[in-house]
């Protein structure tokens, strides 16, 4: 089932359920059922399992130029034991994502960091996925479309003492220097009052 198709120039690649032509980019997806099997709440011992296939899928799309801009739980899928990620109406490469003031997505789920003057990248997939894995454990934490909310729980995994040791790595070592830089800056503003 084609969920959307953008016209691009890339190469032709398979990755999982996303499916890359040299004349187009068609990003396929699966509708749930009966397909695949809806991400439901998770413990975090199981957290590390859903995180690293997420994060495995974003890296992938973001190596081929592409940005999802709408990450959140009910955009993946399990088939077996293997994550999808589904949903790719907001997608778009790199190069059309530096539009400033994009605040698209879930809001949820969307990085704290648009404001209308952030230009979106790739760390803002990142922090959604963040966002959405903690979510899926402890929901109680992530008030909707609370700015301070997302900061405080992106804070609570930078520090450590939000969800597991490879969340908090792996979440600090995928920001860029701009991106650690814009969060801190948020981060210490909401300490502040």
């Amino acid at each position: 089932m084609i969920l959307q198709s953008v016209v691009a120039n890339s190469f032709r690649k398979m990755l999982g359920k996303v499916t890359i032509n040299t004349a187009k980019v068609e990003l396929t997806g699966i509708i749930l059922h009966p397909y695949g099997n809806p991400v439901t709440q998770l413990s975090w011992a199981t957290a590390d399992n859903f995180f690293k296939q997420a994060h495995d899928i974003l890296n992938q799309i973001h190596a081929l130029g592409y940005l999802h801009r709408d990450i959140k739980p009910q955009n993946f899928i399990w088939v077996g034991d293997n994550l999808h990620l589904n949903d790719f109406d907001l997608a778009t490469t790199v190069g059309e994502a530096s539009n400033v003031g994009f605040i698209g997505g879930t809001p949820k789920y969307s990085s704290p960091l648009l404001d209308g003057a952030h230009r979106y990248s790739v760390g803002d997939d990142i922090i959604s996925l963040v966002l959405s894995t903690v979510d899926l454990v402890a929901p109680n934490l992530l008030e909707s479309n609370s700015t301070i909310s997302k900061l405080k729980v992106l804070d609570g995994v930078l520090r450590g003492t939000i969800g597991t040791k490879m969340l908090t790595e792996t979440f600090s070592d995928e920001l860029s220097l701009q991106t650690r830089i814009q969060l801190g800056e948020k981060i210490r503003l909401i300490q502040i009052h």
